[in-house]
């Protein structure tokens, strides 16, 4: 995320509370689309949950926040991400309402916004520019600072649930699905371990002769045919392939979302929220890799659970759920067409998807410090369009690693 040093002078809310005491310290819980405890990064910039301890803020009665190493706290122009900067004047406008919540200027909603970096969440006042995916509404709790003219101990604000999107995300509604989609899979485990804390979907370990399933362990059951997949080249090998689970693993979620499409060869879409698979859109995923994922072992690996156990995304599916991945030879760019879109650097073949399911496409060494991109086209009859989002239930392309 881009560190800006301008300072942007907000006004102060007309509807800021006076805080008990001239200045009051608290830390901050996120809860709505996403929770957590509010944290920092070296440079000041503040992220719900990715493993970061909590951090102490101080709030003015003037309605301004610096945090424990006396940064002023800042809305960076023009995202409006919140973060705290060494020799910045903090804007005011802040507050704790009534109900424990942070304000600016008199409104308790933040919007928090994927990161790759580990499940973390940036924080902004506002929807920021396209080229930042992954967005939920959250509101804030600060731990301290009832003000005072409130008798009653701060309330959990109610979960928001709304994704943040260019556009509005398609509906889909369980059952809607249409098309034959594959078989349940056997009920013997084997493979990668999957879901979430409570078991979650069967996962599908893609290999390029073979398709192993191994569903989650609450959901035993009669062996029946996998799901079909069409051997491509061999994918790199790393071995034993990683949990397709993003709570308990580290992952990386894309960087930019690319849709192309061979009906408008020229037009660039730029990055999205949404992805399609259709029979003339295929769609990009850009993928950071942190140097700190030296000498792990990185997975692939494709969510689609059911419309039911999502909560903050959608989707819309038919067809015969017949997907190509593949390794691209570059990385896409907001300006990426169809007609310029890179080559294909390793063709991980066709997987039949079906929701319900998680599929690891290829297991790998993880290129540390590097950018690497893949491409999922449709190969059959499918039609398919989600938002990607890293919220229970999960959905989309994402990177685990172990």
């Amino acid at each position: 995320m881009k560190s800006f040093t301008v300072v942007a002078a907000l006004a102060a809310g007309a509807n800021a509370l006076a805080i008990r005491d001239d200045t009051c310290c608290f830390t901050l819980t996120a809860s709505g689309g996403t929770s957590g405890t509010v944290g920092q990064l070296d440079d000041g910039q503040n992220r719900i949950g990715g493993g970061l301890s909590p951090t102490t803020f101080c709030i003015t009665p003037g309605g301004t926040i610096t945090d424990s190493s006396g940064r002023g706290c800042i809305l960076t122009p023009p995202t409006t991400q919140l973060q705290c900067d060494t020799g910045a004047t903090p804007d005011s406008g802040f507050s704790i309402n009534s109900s424990g919540e942070l304000t600016s200027n008199g409104s308790p909603d933040f919007v928090a916004c994927q990161t790759g970096d580990h499940g973390a969440f940036n924080i902004y006042t506002n929807p920021p520019p396209s080229d930042v995916t992954g967005c939920v509404h959250v509101s804030l709790t600060a731990d301290q600072c009832v003000p005072s003219s409130s008798s009653t101990k701060p309330t959990t604000p109610a979960a928001s649930a709304s994704p943040i999107s260019s556009a509005t995300p398609p509906v889909g509604s369980p059952g809607s699905v249409t098309g034959s989609p594959p078989a349940s899979p056997p009920g013997s485990p084997s493979g990668s371990p999957s879901g979430g804390p409570t078991g979650g979907p069967p996962v599908v370990v893609v290999t390029a002769t073979e398709t192993v399933c191994a569903p989650a362990p609450t959901s035993p059951g009669k062996p029946t045919s996998p799901p079909s997949q069409t051997s491509g080249p061999s994918p790199p090998s790393g071995g034993t392939p990683c949990s397709t689970d993003l709570v308990q693993g580290g992952f990386e979620f894309p960087h930019l979302i690319i849709p192309i499409d061979s009906s408008s060869p020229g037009t660039a879409a730029g990055t999205q929220y949404n992805a399609k698979i259709t029979s003339t859109i295929s769609t990009i995923f850009n993928f950071d890799i942190p140097a700190s994922d030296a000498g792990k072992t990185c997975s692939l690996v494709f969510h689609f659970p059911e419309q039911k156990d999502l909560q903050t995304s959608s989707f819309t599916f038919s067809g015969d759920g017949k997907v190509d991945f593949a390794e691209l030879s570059s990385l896409a760019t907001e300006s990426t067409t169809f007609n310029n879109a890179p080559s294909v650097k390793t063709d991980f073949g066709v997987t039949t998807i079906a929701p319900g399911h998680s599929y690891v496409i290829s297991t790998f060494a993880c290129p540390s410090g590097q950018a690497i991109a893949f491409e999922l086209k449709e190969a059959g009859t499918t039609d398919f369009s989600f938002f990607e989002d890293f919220n229970p239930s999960p959905i989309g392309l994402f990177i685990t690693t172990c």
